[in-house]
């Protein structure tokens, strides 16, 4: 029950090869495969059409990521950029990841129908998926266009989640892909409004001591916004949200749906630990010293220096490199 994290700086880079919620759950162009393969309509282009007008998208087997060593977004990505924003060929990259995200995540279970959302920011403002379109009838020129000032363009409404997203991406400059679904773990546990508490030290993969549930607030609203903003601070990626579901950031879709999917492996494992009573929590102390490890994760050695005392202390050991061994 473990989902492959490979996050940068501020995360844990994970070495299992594939996600899982369930044994035996297939990888990443798997679950493509899976979601189109009876909906040959719905593959998608690795290139625009020279038109929108009626091209049919073709197969792809694998998802074309966002490189892992993107860089923090400055605020001008805010602004307009020299690229036309109406354009449903412009980004296509990303609208086909933003695509290939939201046929995995219900692939993969962490979600059911049209409920969930996924987007990426773009020069300009984000990429997000139609509202209450099946994701098998899309081609990435469906992808909405939503601008920094909250506006969108084309003959699509953009998600009726729109908000909290526009508000993930202005609060949170590391976010480059946003990841809203109705896990089924996820989503008992926030019924209950609670949240996932140190049970366990990946939940520090989320970016903090704990993955809070946000108190809640009607689906669509600017109440509901800002109760998740609140729930995500202290370096928090992740957080459920009460009678509702979950969302997540990281810095590409693929990575969101990596942690979307671990989130939910927690949950369902705290849910099975509280069957049998109340399980033994990690202290602050021991989660602060997780989160260093994370932070250190798969860094090299020079990449060490530039961190703080206590994440050197508690940083990531590795063992020898014995290729470096002077020669006697």
């Amino acid at each position: 029950l473990v989902a492959r994290i490979l996050l940068d700086d501020s995360n844990v880079h994970r070495h299992s090869t594939q996600p899982h919620i369930m044994p035996g759950l297939p990888g990443w162009g798997d679950l493509i495969e899976k979601a189109t393969a009876s909906q040959p309509r719905t593959r998608i282009r690795s290139v625009p059409p020279a038109s929108t007008g009626g091209a049919e998208a073709v197969a792809v087997t694998e998802t074309r990521a966002r490189s892992e060593t993107q860089t923090t977004p400055s605020n001008t990505q805010w602004k307009a950029s020299n690229v036309a924003l109406s354009d449903p060929r412009a980004n296509w990259k990303e609208r086909c990841e933003v695509l290939e995200a939201a046929l995995a995540m219900n692939a993969a279970g962490v979600n059911q129908g049209t409920s969930g959302n996924v987007s990426a920011r773009v020069p300009g403002g984000f990429l997000i998926t139609p509202s209450g379109m099946r994701y098998e009838d899309l081609k990435p020129e469906n992808i909405v266009m939503v601008d920094a000032g909250g506006g969108y363009f084309g003959p699509l409404l953009p998600s009726s989640e729109w908000r909290m997203h526009f508000d993930v991406y202005k609060h949170k400059p590391d976010a480059m892909a946003v990841l809203h679904a109705h896990p089924t773990y996820c989503t008992a546990l926030s019924s209950q409004e609670k949240g996932i508490p140190a049970f366990h030290y990946m939940v520090a993969a989320a970016g903090a001591k704990e993955i809070r549930c946000a108190p809640y607030a009607t689906f669509g609203t600017q109440a509901l916004s800002d109760s998740i903003i609140t729930a995500l601070s202290g370096g928090a990626r992740a957080c459920l949200m009460a009678n509702h579901g979950m969302i997540c950031f990281s810095n590409n879709c693929r990575k969101a749906l990596d942690l979307a999917v671990e989130v939910e492996a927690l949950a369902r494992q705290y849910h099975i630990a509280t069957a049998a009573g109340q399980p033994t929590l990690l202290s602050d102390d021991e989660m602060s010293v997780i989160l260093a490890k994370f932070r250190t994760y798969g860094k090299q050695e020079s990449e060490l220096a530039g961190l703080g005392e206590f994440d050197r202390k508690h940083a990531v050991i590795p063992p020898p490199r014995r290729d470096l061994v002077s020669k006697l």
